[in-house]
């Protein structure tokens, strides 16, 4: 099972939830990455603070380490992909 942490309002540290998610197939362009690691910064802290605004709900962690679970083929159709070590910034 995979998790997110994420927020639906700003405030402190207890208006981030841990919730389940299910494996979503990627649209077309998208690829599905199973993250081992996010990096949780000063930006991260005042995003969920509010005094940078963010649309909400959101996510937390905008630098993040994982492996491309899935990825969408030109017609859109997901096919599932040798594990392949990546890095992404949001």
């Amino acid at each position: 099972m995979s998790i997110a942490i994420h927020l639906t309002q700003t405030g402190g540290p207890n208006v981030l939830r841990v919730e389940p998610i299910t494996e979503v197939r990627p649209a077309q362009g998208e690829v599905w990455i199973e993250q081992e690691a996010i990096g949780v910064n000063y930006l991260d802290v005042t995003q969920r603070n509010g005094s940078v605004p963010i649309a909400l709900p959101s996510g937390l962690g905008l630098e993040a380490a994982g492996r491309v679970a899935a990825n969408a083929c030109c017609d859109g159709s997901a096919t599932r992909m040798p594990s392949s070590h990546n890095s992404a910034l949001r």
